[in-house]
């Protein structure tokens, strides 16, 4: 379990390495609303607890992508990370919220930051078919 991570920004840079309230307080300035941070709270444990699910075909830099959501699927209600762990650590890449759950299409729509371009692009939507 890291006790730090880091945050690749949507330029390519990294901010990081840091600690949970650090990464918390920094996250929250990107989400810009102060009601969903219990579920970034939420999605952060899952991050540094190195929890989350699969993500499909999705890849960052050759990473394959995992992710952990909290909160009520749909608009507004819930907040979606996406984080790649390699030897060099874990590296949120893209955060945003859970838009559709069914019994087959899981989707996360990129809405608060994502890459300048590929499949973690801010504004991109992350479909997962369940099988």
């Amino acid at each position: 379990m890291p006790n730090e991570i880091s945050i690749t920004k949507s330029d390519g840079t990294v901010a990081g390495p840091m600690k949970q309230p650090q990464a918390e307080s920094y996250m929250l300035n990107v989400i810009n609303d102060i009601s969903l941070k219990s579920n970034l709270t939420q999605s952060l444990n899952d991050v540094f607890d190195d929890k989350g699910k699969a993500t499909g075909h999705y890849v960052h830099n050759g990473q394959k992508i995992k992710h952990a959501s909290a909160g009520k699927t749909g608009a507004g209600a819930s907040v979606s990370l996406f984080w790649t762990h390699d030897h060099s650590g874990i590296k949120i890449v893209a955060a945003g919220e859970h838009t559709v759950s069914t019994p087959n299409l899981t989707e996360y729509k990129l809405c608060f930051y994502g890459q300048a371009s590929g499949q973690m692009k801010n504004g991109a939507t992350v479909s997962l078919v369940k099988k």
